[in-house]
């Protein structure tokens, strides 16, 4: 990494901490353990997992989840806060973390100064919230502010069954203009990843992000 000048801006580590099945989540909790401390060897800003699910969603975002996924968390942010790393948790609509309001609880309760957010909008954007896309946004910036340290920038369509299509950064629903002027009024810039992008495709993903956000 030094010697080509290359910085490790988020190290994915992408568990599933509420595995109802102990050997296969205590082994991933073990894993992401010990990716805590290949970030801090990396130099990586920070180190990230998303938050798993269960069979439905009523399990999935039950208190008793909730509660299970805050008694796994503590020791891995724990391990951060020793190590010196940052440990982010993104939000995905059919995960625990479903919404803003929860994450901001869960920031709450871990109480941790190396605990941060990473926000993908197409992840918190499903059929049954497409149309409160404003809402939600802003409801992150509102909600977790300098919290979130990284974004998954990619933009995504719903045809006319309402199924959900991967596109590219600034081509799609994405009220990408709102996103980076929210952006803009977090003390510190957010690490932007384009996220599931083929790198075939940033040059074109650029050029779609300039022209988007220099409209007049």
């Amino acid at each position: 990494l030094d010697e080509y000048g290359l910085h490790v801006s988020v190290l994915g580590c992408y568990i599933d901490p509420i595995n109802p099945n102990d050997e296969v989540r205590n082994t991933q909790l073990t894993r992401f353990k010990n990716f805590i401390s290949y970030a801090k060897v990396f130099g990586a800003d920070m180190i990230a997992t998303e938050t798993g699910f269960l069979s439905t969603q009523e399990e999935t975002r039950s208190e008793e989840t909730y509660q299970f996924l805050l008694e796994n968390l503590r020791p891995l942010a724990k391990e951060a806060e020793d190590k010196g790393v940052m440990m982010a948790i993104e939000m995905v609509w059919i995960h625990p973390m479903y919404c803003p309001q929860r994450m901001k609880r869960l920031l709450e309760d871990l109480n941790s100064p190396n605990v941060c957010v990473i926000v993908d909008m197409s992840n918190l954007t499903y059929p049954e919230t497409r149309n409160n896309q404003c809402d939600t946004m802003n409801d992150c910036f509102d909600l977790l502010g300098d919290n979130i340290r990284g974004i998954h920038l990619k933009d995504f369509t719903f045809d006319d069954e309402n199924k959900k299509s991967f596109a590219l950064a600034g081509s799609g629903e994405l009220m990408t203009e709102l996103f980076f002027d929210r952006m803009k009024g977090l003390k510190k810039m957010p690490e932007i990843i384009l996220d599931e992008t083929k790198v075939t495709d940033y040059a074109a993903t650029l050029e779609i992000l300039e022209d988007v956000l220099t409209e007049e």
